[in-house]
């Protein structure tokens, strides 16, 4: 059974095809609040980092380190600080250990998920975006996401006082999961006739 470990997972959009199809998949979360997302593991990717070695090695990494710090978005830090003329730099602690952990796992397959507004810092360490998917920047190692033609992305609108408003903007859609799910099943596919 193929391997996904999701880290950073929030609801776990970018994981729910592959569950949905047999994939044994790990969610790594630290907002408790998402422990009812099924195959969750509340704690920190750091906590989760010291225990890798316990783990099966996964066939995927899917990594989708929290976007605020980096977004473009009028309210967000990064810009707010530029419109107020102070300096801004974002932690990149937990990018870097998305990629340590990455690196150190070796899938055949995996992804660093970002905003727009991370290419100014990823784009240094990870080169251009792999493919980008509308306002989803994707750095990595898979096969291209064929998106059909007319998709379109709508985030969903919960309301400004809900406590998991980012969670379910930021959550990546159905479309995006089950069609890098096609991708990598095709291509292991076309492997097996090489």
């Amino acid at each position: 059974m193929p391997i996904m470990w999701d880290l950073c997972s929030g609801l776990g959009g970018a994981s729910e095809a592959f569950l949905a199809n047999g994939w044994e998949v790990i969610r790594i979360e630290n907002n408790n609040e998402l422990g009812h997302v099924p195959n969750t593991i509340i704690c920190s990717v750091e906590e989760f980092y010291e225990t890798i070695d316990q783990w099966e090695r996964p066939d995927l990494i899917w990594a989708s380190p929290p976007c605020l710090e980096f977004s473009n978005a009028w309210n967000a830090p990064k810009t707010v600080a530029r419109r107020e003329g102070r300096d801004f730099e974002p932690s990149m602690e937990l990018f870097h250990l998305c990629e340590k952990i990455i690196h150190q796992m070796n899938p055949e397959y995996w992804v660093i998920e970002n905003v727009m507004g991370a290419q100014e810092y990823f784009n240094g360490i990870l080169d251009k975006p792999t493919q980008i998917i509308e306002s989803f920047c994707l750095w990595g190692e898979f096969p291209r996401i064929a998106m059909p033609v007319n998709y379109k992305h709508l985030k969903p609108d919960v309301g400004s006082k809900n406590p998991l408003r980012s969670n379910y903007r930021a959550k990546i859609p159905y479309e995006v999961s089950l069609q890098l799910l096609r991708a990598i099943t095709e291509q292991t596919k076309l492997e097996d006739w090489l």
